[in-house]
């Protein structure tokens, strides 16, 4: 019987190995925490200073080159332990990838945010202040999108988030290219609020420094709210860290927002960083603003 049980014993061990070795779920996410002053709001605070988070992420090969996954992630204060709500806010799919592209189901960010996402702090921290995407950074619930292979440094994606029958349906579609030091992408959504926006982004690395813009506009012509935003900002690297600045305009319905920020983040790891940045704010007939912050970064 012993050798019977070890040889049942090492078949069930030998199986489990080969299952994981197919199949793989990461827990992942960030902390981040720091002093901030604020004239304009709460003047002394320990604040988060970008979006807290914890997420789940996993892949499984189902063999052939094609491979289904998943996504799903919480933000909260960490300041205060609050959770944000819905609860997996910020996405959460499953999908299926290959040579064919990429398909994802579920709460995620529609594909027009993409190309007016870049900014030189990540849209985070007492410098990254402002708006880049003209307000029609949508969340599309009940949502399909897809991405395109990578042709020539070429790839697209197009979603749709389905109404159900409780409000008209969101579309948007991006254009990206990336090669070497350029990247650049043009993107188009029909809101769901019958509004259309349209933007522009991109980078390029010199080596020395690194330069991203990001252009929207929304035409208002449901809302009667038109909106037009622009992001220029430079990243230069410097020891183990790196000097940060941009400059931000937000014409929101005829009132003009400038935003300027200037900031050093310094690398202890890979994964944990510590950084210090100032803000200046000045909408028209409105006090200008200012805002600095020194704090440290965990991820994980």
């Amino acid at each position: 019987m012993f050798p019977i049980r070890l040889v049942l014993a090492c078949a069930l061990a030998a199986t489990g190995t080969a299952a994981l070795a197919q199949s793989n779920a990461t827990l992942y996410g960030r902390i981040d925490l720091g002093y901030r002053h604020d004239s304009g709001g709460v003047k002394n605070q320990i604040a988060n200073n970008s979006m807290n988070a914890f997420g789940l992420r996993g892949t499984e090969d189902l063999g052939g080159g094609l491979a289904a996954f998943f996504q799903m992630e919480h933000r909260f204060d960490a300041d205060t332990g609050t959770a944000r709500t819905p609860f997996w806010d910020e996405i959460s799919i499953v999908g299926l990838r290959g040579a064919f592209g990429e398909l994802r189901l579920g709460r995620q960010g529609g594909p027009f945010g993409v190309a007016p996402d870049l900014d030189a702090f990540g849209g985070d921290t007492a410098g990254g202040a402002g708006e880049r995407k003209a307000g029609a950074d949508d969340k599309y619930n009940n949502s399909i999108v897809y991405w395109t292979p990578t042709l020539g440094g070429f790839s697209a994606a197009a979603g749709v988030s389905a109404g159900e029958g409780l409000q008209r349906r969101g579309a948007s579609a991006v254009l990206r290219y990336g090669a070497g030091p350029l990247l650049a992408m043009v993107s188009y959504a029909d809101r769901s609020n019958r509004d259309h926006a349209y933007a522009a982004g991109g980078s390029y690395d010199f080596g020395a420094a690194k330069v991203v813009l990001a252009l929207a506009h929304n035409d208002g012509d449901a809302t009667g709210k038109e909106r037009t935003t622009a992001d220029i900002g430079v990243i230069v690297p410097l020891g183990k860290g790196s000097i940060r600045a941009k400059l931000n305009h937000d014409d929101n319905d005829d009132v003009r927002t400038r935003n300027v920020g200037l900031g050093y983040w310094y690398d202890l790891s890979a994964r944990t960083m510590l950084y210090t940045d100032v803000g200046l704010q000045k909408t028209e007939n409105v006090k200008r603003i200012t805002r600095y912050d020194v704090g440290i970064r965990h991820n994980f």
